[in-house]
């Protein structure tokens, strides 16, 4: 049984946007998180946090979300990290690459 996308923007006292993101972002639900994303940049946050430790499954539509959003806070100079990953998170952006370049530190491979 798929877990539906949920997301959420909360913005915090000491300047940072936090958006947290749960379940399955795919081809149906990446819009979701694109426009999470988007509205957070606006106005420019002082750093944008994205929880993803409720994400389950994201394909390349849902990657792809998250690396229009790091351009997008890099083009305004807002530190963007991707945070609290789920397993799952973590090994996908190793595998693909991305962890690093989403603030995260990469880790050694098994």
């Amino acid at each position: 049984m798929s877990t539906p996308a949920q997301v959420s923007v909360r913005r915090c006292a000491d300047g940072v946007a936090l958006v947290s993101a749960r379940g399955e972002f795919d081809l149906r639900t990446a819009d979701l998180l694109r426009q999470a994303l988007a509205d957070a940049l606006v106005p420019g946050p002082d750093r944008l946090v994205v929880d993803v430790g409720g994400v389950t499954f994201m394909d390349s539509m849902g990657l792809r979300a998250l690396v229009g959003g790091y351009r997008t806070a890099r083009r305004q100079n807002t530190p963007f990290v991707v945070d609290n990953p789920s397993a799952f998170m973590r090994y996908k952006l190793d595998t693909v690459g991305l962890a690093e370049i989403l603030g995260m530190a990469a880790t050694a491979s098994a």
